[in-house]
């Protein structure tokens, strides 16, 4: 009961926040901005649990989060829109709901584009992706990623 409780929770605060973060990107005309940063820090948090854990341990100082923050903003290239709203949920201690917060941003962007990534068109780049895998196996490192969203264009 009290994960469901939990998860509520998350739900609503992400939904408010990523309500915040749209209104925010459109008054600065940052949207499709803000929304790459969304889905660079959707893959990193997918990819990365330690920088989950670490930003989501209460042991770690805020001090210790915004500096991770900052690294991670340099590295990825995030926008100052992204990178401060980061820093808001590590002072208001909503760090934690970073990925329900991503996804509903993810979903208020596709509603208000009218974009929507297909099942059927996610099938198809997932399916291109694996038969990639050997051929990452070959040459290494220099294939990341990018292959898959290269495969779904290609």
């Amino acid at each position: 009961m009290d994960d469901v409780c939990l998860q509520l929770e998350f739900d609503a605060v992400g939904g408010a926040y990523a309500n915040a973060l749209v209104e925010i990107a459109q008054e600065q005309n940052s949207l499709d901005d803000v929304h790459a940063d969304v889905d660079a820090l959707q893959a990193l948090f997918s990819e990365n649990e330690q920088i989950k854990d670490f930003l989501f341990n209460p042991v770690m100082t805020p001090e210790m989060k915004r500096d991770v923050v900052k690294n991670i903003s340099k590295e990825a290239g995030l926008s100052k829109y992204t990178t401060n709203f980061l820093n808001l949920l590590i002072d208001k201690d909503r760090i934690e709901a970073i990925e329900e917060i991503l996804e509903a941003f993810e979903e208020t962007y596709c509603k208000m584009t009218d974009t929507q990534v297909s099942q059927a068109f996610m099938s198809h780049c997932l399916q291109r992706y694996m038969l990639s895998i050997p051929v990452q196996g070959r040459i290494g490192s220099a294939v990341n990623q990018a292959l898959f969203w290269l495969f779904c264009i290609s």
